[in-house]
């Protein structure tokens, strides 16, 4: 016990910075308290003197364990964000460039409608069939010609009609990914935004 005392009396007193000299310090507390409470005291200094470092180093690994494993939800966060900006921009791409080819669309199919209303103008109002001297019986001509014509006019009016469907297709189409884009969008900002808080607590 008293081997202990000592060892405890010298490492506590080397730990809180007391001087000693040839035990003094120890002889002192020994004619003061009772050998066993200055065992129990200076045992409670020794323990608490190692513990308190301890505890600090544990805590200081639990928490760059913790910003660690933030760092790495950030940085699996960043590699999405990445991604989506790419996904998000080929899509965007895409809008435009149907947007364009809507537009261009519309232009041929106003061209082709107004030639459509020339032909069936030409067809109710203007429409003369050619002479034939040789040939005796003009209303045989007159039927042959003006079935052409019908079934050219059909022609006609089925591929506007075709082409008019293709457009509203594509405009369908930008409209519901446009609606896509942008709730997907909205949805990244406030991952930013949630990103952005983590990295404010890790830097607090």
């Amino acid at each position: 016990m008293t081997s202990q005392l000592s060892f405890f009396i010298s490492l506590s007193t080397s730990l809180i910075g007391v001087p000693r000299a040839n035990n003094g310090f120890s002889k002192l507390i020994s004619i003061i308290f009772p050998p066993r409470l200055t065992s129990q005291a200076l045992f409670g200094i020794a323990c608490t003197s190692f513990s308190v470092p301890l505890c600090i180093d544990l805590y200081c690994q639990l928490r760059l364990l913790w910003i660690q494993r933030q760092l790495d939800y950030l940085n699996k966060l960043v590699d999405h964000r990445t991604l989506m900006y790419g996904i998000h921009k080929r899509k965007l791409d895409k809008i435009l460039a149907t947007k364009e080819e809507v537009r261009r669309d519309g232009e041929q199919w106003q061209k082709d409608r107004q030639d459509l209303e020339s032909v069936m103008e030409f067809v109710l109002n203007d429409r003369e069939l050619p002479h034939y001297p040789d040939d005796k019986d003009d209303d045989v001509v007159r039927l042959l010609v003006w079935n052409q014509q019908d079934k050219e006019i059909e022609r006609m009016f089925s591929e506007i009609k075709a082409f008019r469907k293709e457009i509203e297709a594509k405009i369908d189409w930008v409209e519901k990914a446009s609606e896509e884009l942008n709730s997907s969008t909205d949805t990244e900002e406030t991952e930013v935004k949630r990103m952005q808080d983590k990295v404010s607590r890790l830097l607090a």
